[in-house]
């Protein structure tokens, strides 16, 4: 895909969540088709990728699995291209979001 932010995702993301945004059931999260990617509000989708996050573990899951933190790799302007791709991307309709607002979060 050619689209801003693409290989930003195919690069840190595709592993665990796949090119199709389907993820894996039950260990990685499907992103295409996600409420929570096309809600008004990006700012718990910024958090994650800055900081990562961890599935907790439960009885008929006991293993955690977790996301690591990517706001030492990718750059304000690189986490708000793939938070656009990926709010944009697989059916997803999510609005814009700017590097100025991934560095308020940031800060």
């Amino acid at each position: 895909d050619s689209k801003r932010g693409a290989a930003v995702y195919i690069y840190n993301c595709a592993a665990c969540h796949r090119t199709d945004g389907n993820g894996y059931k039950r260990v990685f999260p499907a992103l295409a088709g996600n409420p929570v990617l096309q809600s008004e509000d990006p700012t718990s989708l910024i958090h994650i990728v800055l900081k990562g996050g961890t599935l907790p573990a439960t009885h008929t899951a006991p293993s955690t699995f977790t996301m690591p933190a990517f706001d030492w790799r990718l750059s304000d302007q690189e986490v708000a291209d793939v938070v656009n791709f990926i709010r944009t991307s697989w059916g997803n309709k999510g609005g814009d979001v700017t590097a100025k607002e991934v560095k308020a979060l940031r800060e």
